[in-house]
């Protein structure tokens, strides 16, 4: 639809992952891609964008490396990419965050939107009564919706987030499930009222260049010297 992201985040180590994005790579050479330590080493290594930004949680393995090429900045982890790009708006001091498409149920009876799935064929399944573990959740209109448990702990995770924020939530979603803590707008009042006219891409380029290339050196010296020791 002619929308380029300043950012797309992956997570998945799993092969499977790259095909996702496979088909859209001649259009992403203007998006930076932000990756957990734990992602498919494909998907960076193929994905053609300006950066790469990698993030890396304060357990033992990670916060080592990360410290060996000269990180300073730890994160709790994600478990979903949309946990990721939250916890990247947080570290890149946006507000208001917004989301968009977080639906969190299942409005429809369709599991997924027509286009989402893998090669960009349509789903062919739909919700039994009994796929939904009998959870229901308030959706943004009032209205009680399915979902399940899987999604009820991303709300939690969401919820949670905002809760130990001091920042401007806004749900544009649409439709799904409530997210305790954000303001409910459309999409178009979002855009309206918060989105501005900014050259972020500038604003990156700018500290891609303060911040310099990393030095790899004691990450290969201490590499080195583990494997003569083995």
């Amino acid at each position: 639809h002619g929308i380029n992201p300043h950012f797309v985040s992956s997570i998945d180590p799993n092969n499977l992952t790259y095909e996702k994005f496979a088909d859209v790579i001649p259009q992403v050479k203007d998006t930076s891609l932000i990756c957990s330590s734990w992602v498919n080493p494909r998907t960076p290594q193929n994905f053609p964008g300006r950066q790469v930004f990698w993030t890396f949680t304060g357990k033992p393995m990670e916060a080592w490396l990360n410290s060996l090429m000269g990180g300073q900045v730890f994160t709790g982890g994600a478990s979903t990419v949309a946990h990721l790009n939250l916890v990247a708006a947080d570290i890149l001091g946006c507000e208001p965050v917004i989301f968009v498409g977080q639906d969190l149920a299942y409005p429809q009876k369709a599991s997924h939107a027509q286009g989402t799935v893998l090669q960009g064929s349509a789903p062919t399944d739909v919700l039994q009564n009994g796929n939904t573990e009998g959870q229901l959740v308030k959706g943004i209109d009032g209205s009680m919706l399915r979902t399940n448990r899987s999604f009820l702990s991303m709300k939690g995770f969401f919820e949670s987030a905002i809760a130990n924020s001091d920042k401007k939530f806004i749900n544009a979603t649409e439709g799904g499930a409530h997210i305790e803590g954000t303001d409910v707008l459309t999409l178009r009042q979002a855009i309206e009222s918060c989105c501005v006219d900014a050259d972020v891409r500038a604003i990156i380029d700018g500290q891609i260049q303060v911040a310099g290339s990393i030095d790899n050196r004691q990450l290969l010296d201490k590499f080195r010297h583990t494997l003569k020791k083995t």
